[in-house]
């Protein structure tokens, strides 16, 4: 009884955050299906880390289906950005590329919210990495 309570919960969960990923996705018409595919590249990226063995110490205390589970809020800070820039059709000024790159601070906002909300803290640990980082370039 208690996996099955347990497995309709997790199910619960899953479809609420899938509904919220499609609905950020929703507003952006240019970038459709950028989550599912960030989150299959990540994929392919971890898996080679892992049979490589390469940044093991860093790596091995994480839940990997956590982890990519997590990408998928990767730009959840979207929501703050208004429509007329994130549908644009052409290139963005100077200004809208700055308001567009504030998705990554509200993102990061957004999760710490979620967080102070649960006693889950894995899940929305990983996603706020990804939602505060992902356009950082690696040094």
């Amino acid at each position: 009884m208690v996996a099955a309570k347990t497995k309709t919960v997790v199910e619960l969960q899953n479809a609420i955050l899938k509904t919220m990923v499609e609905l950020v996705e929703c507003r952006d018409d240019i970038t459709g299906g950028h989550i599912e595919r960030t989150q299959n590249y990540l994929s392919v990226l971890l898996n080679g880390l892992l049979e490589c063995g390469l940044y093991k110490e860093e790596t091995s205390s994480w839940d990997i289906d956590l982890v990519l589970q997590s990408t998928q809020l990767h730009d959840v800070g979207k929501i703050a950005i208004e429509d007329h820039i994130l549908q644009k059709p052409g290139k963005l000024t100077a200004e809208e590329f700055e308001r567009i790159k504030e998705h990554v601070s509200f993102g990061e906002k957004v999760i710490e919210k979620i967080k102070k909300s649960t006693t889950e803290q894995a899940f929305l640990d990983y996603a706020k990495v990804f939602a505060g980082a992902h356009h950082e370039n690696w040094n």
